[in-house]
């Protein structure tokens, strides 16, 4: 093997080791905390109706809490003349919880 093989053969070896240890490194969620609004349901609903927002979708998920998992259901709002939209969890019965809220949305994903 000549010393331009050895070299591109080392080269190699090495940005594989960079592209795994990469992967391993930082490939791991990180669990965050951050602030949701959460009321009972018919304040919820009423603050959905306020703005006009009628569910888009809904969904069922998971949701941790501290160190359980729990399968929840989701729907998302949408206003279309206003396009505002909000992410809401159905956490149980007396209380719900907004997820995110924004104003435009794009259904064309395409690039």
């Amino acid at each position: 093997m000549d010393k331009f093989s050895k070299g591109l053969l080392i080269s190699f070896l090495l940005s594989i080791s960079v592209i795994l240890f990469s992967n391993i490194a930082f490939g791991e969620p990180q669990w965050v905390q951050k602030p949701i609004q959460c009321a009972a349901p018919q304040e919820v609903l009423d603050r959905l109706d306020k703005d006009k927002l009628l569910p888009l979708f809904s969904a069922v998920g998971n949701a941790r809490v501290e160190n359980q998992m729990y399968v929840k259901p989701y729907s998302f709002f949408y206003n279309e003349d206003t396009e505002y939209w909000a992410f809401v969890e159905f956490f149980d019965t007396e209380m719900m919880c907004i997820l995110g809220v924004g104003e435009g949305i794009d259904f064309n994903v395409a690039p």
